[in-house]
């Protein structure tokens, strides 16, 4: 591989500062459409990195001599030069640079290229070793792959290019308006995947609700259990009055059987007895009502029915010219 890649250096002499290749009608023949537009200064500077890249070429250095080459390419974007890259690259075992240059050889070169052959022979066994992503970057900007500009996908035909990489995973993006892509693809080697850079479709997001909390509250008044107590109350002192009230009738009884002073003293302090148990049983009934209507709190507890005030206990005693009256209602 070596004395060939030497022996075709040994026709593509560089003649002073005129003409970069020789012989002339292989330089016509494999000239770019930008190599016209060249200066003087252009082509003896190409010239020399070409001498040097055969140079670093000869003494096995094929590294300095690809990088040598792609200079004097683009000083003077003339094929022999890239075909010599492709070469030198791949001596230096940088395959995917070399599969590259050997596909913008083949694009760029005319039927006739003398190294058109070879390129393709090269290419074909590096297309074993490496896999190759087709870009689609559309129009799209600042198109990368791996983080690194895509050369020539720009001026590319519907800036559509393949690039040779090596097997495995790589990330292709792109901007566009304003917004960023990336297309993430994984090859094996031998394949060839598309990659076609499109802006995903934005969709309304909404915040996420925020969190239910339940929080426990207490009470702020009395529980219904107390209503209980209340009605248990009232219900005893009511009963305990009726008693009172019954036992003064009797003394009434009493009495008029036997009109003594004792038995008038008795009737008088029953009578008192059982005035302040209708007092007693009367409070116990309005403090139960109020505390059902204002101080239960009936929202944190099971309310089957609605409390009621126990009814009011009246009773009257009454003293009369010989007479001693018990008049209740229950």
């Amino acid at each position: 591989m070596s004395r060939s890649l030497v022996s075709h250096f040994s026709i593509v002499a560089v003649l002073g500062g005129g003409g970069f290749f020789a012989p002339i009608a292989h330089a016509q023949a494999q000239e770019t459409p930008a190599a016209n537009a060249l200066t003087p200064a252009d082509s003896k500077a190409a010239g020399q990195a070409f001498m040097e890249g055969q140079k670093a070429y000869k003494h096995g250095d094929y590294r300095h001599a690809a990088e040598s080459f792609e200079k004097a390419y683009t000083l003077s974007p003339k094929l022999p030069a890239l075909w010599n890259a492709a070469r030198a690259w791949q001596d230096a075992g940088e395959l995917t640079r070399a599969g590259n240059l050997y596909s913008k050889y083949l694009s760029l070169a005319p039927p006739t290229a003398p190294d058109r052959d070879r390129a393709i022979k090269s290419l074909n066994q590096l297309n074993e070793k490496l896999a190759r992503i087709e870009i689609h970057g559309g129009d799209f900007t600042d198109v990368q792959l791996d983080g690194a500009d895509v050369p020539g996908l720009a001026d590319a035909q519907d800036h559509t290019m393949v690039v040779y990489v090596n097997p495995g995973e790589h990330v292709v993006s792109g901007e566009k308006n304003g917004s960023h892509t990336r297309q993430t693809a994984t090859i094996a080697a031998g394949a060839v995947t598309s990659v076609v850079l499109v802006l995903e479709e934005k969709k309304e997001t909404f915040p996420p609700p925020p969190p239910t909390v339940l929080v426990e509250t207490k009470s702020s008044g009395l529980p219904p259990w107390v209503l209980l107590i209340g009605g248990g109350l009232t219900a005893a002192s009511l009963g305990v009055t009726i008693w009172s009230g019954l036992d003064t009738n009797g003394q009434k009884s009493t009495f008029d059987a036997s009109p003594t002073q004792q038995n008038l003293d008795d009737g008088r302090s029953k009578e008192v007895r059982t005035n302040v148990l209708i007092g007693v049983t009367a409070g116990f009934a309005v403090l139960t009502g109020v505390t059902a209507a204002f101080l239960v709190d009936w929202k944190n507890g099971k309310q089957k029915e609605k409390a009621r005030p126990a009814e009011t206990a009246a009773m009257n005693l009454g003293f009369g010219p010989g007479s001693l009256s018990v008049r209740g209602r229950f």
